[in-house]
């Protein structure tokens, strides 16, 4: 089989150089016209709330203020995963979305359900700034390209 496509390409060589022509032109084309980014961001909507009560220990942090904003966050619509730290008067939880989660609808999910956390009096949960973990901020224009 092999032989005989070698027969058949030496004894039309004009067809042979014409395909190959058009197969080059295509594959140019195709490079010269794809986008290329310097960093690309294939980063998840990520979420990440702060809350913060001042000479808590992690231990209070975690009962009065994670374990609540947890059963509120939990069933969060198009969330994948949900992370919790919590150290000396800070609690963090980062919940990580689908891939094809629109962060604006994200972080507008997130906050309406913070509404029905049980927290302490004078504590007040917020979203940290909206970027990626590129450091990139994801409200701007356009990505930047190469």
């Amino acid at each position: 089989m092999l032989a005989h496509l070698i027969e058949a390409s030496v004894h039309r060589r004009v067809a042979v150089i014409v395909i190959t022509a058009v197969v080059a032109a295509f594959g140019i084309r195709a490079y010269l016209k794809t986008p290329i980014e310097a960093f690309p961001d294939v980063t998840n909507a990520q979420v990440t709330v702060i809350t913060q009560l001042p000479g808590a220990a992690p231990e209070e942090i975690e009962r009065q203020i994670t374990v609540p904003l947890e059963r509120a966050l939990n069933g969060t619509t198009g969330a994948t995963t949900m992370r919790s730290e919590s150290l000396f008067g800070l609690s963090l939880i980062t919940l990580i979305f689908n891939d094809d989660a629109n962060s604006f609808t994200s972080r507008l999910l997130v906050s309406q359900r913070l509404a029905g956390a049980d927290l302490p009096e004078g504590v007040v949960p917020t979203l940290s700034p909206e970027a990626t973990p590129l450091g990139k901020s994801t409200s701007s224009g356009s990505p930047a390209t190469a």
